[in-house]
């Protein structure tokens, strides 16, 4: 890349999409397909497939925003949903050489 080029890359930072509404502006309304998925409880199904899966991605944002994901896997049933809303049990991976729990709880903007 030279420097023509760096600085044009550059550039494309200056126009940030801030808020919904500008994005909106830009690509429309969000697709009913995708917007008819969003869940503000988890239902049976969630809650049966939660407890079948060996395998769960953690998702959590610090009061800046910034985004941590954290892998977690052990035998199915290591994660149990503790209520509908908000709030689920990780149980530590079978070894751990100290027997722990993680309970996270899901906001209610999620």
């Amino acid at each position: 890349m030279d420097v023509a080029e760096a600085v044009t890359a550059d550039r494309r930072f200056n126009q940030v999409i801030a808020t919904q509404s500008e994005l909106r502006r830009i690509v429309g309304p969000a697709n009913r397909w995708f917007t008819s998925k969003i869940l503000r409880r988890l239902n049976r199904r969630c809650r049966e497939f939660i407890a079948a899966s060996p395998f769960v991605v953690v998702g959590s944002t610090d009061p800046l925003g910034m985004v941590d994901l954290s892998p977690k896997g052990d035998r199915a049933g290591f994660v149990r949903v503790l209520d509908d809303a908000t709030r689920f049990r990780i149980v530590a991976a079978t070894g751990a050489s100290t027997p722990s729990t993680t309970c996270c709880k899901i906001p209610a903007s999620a």
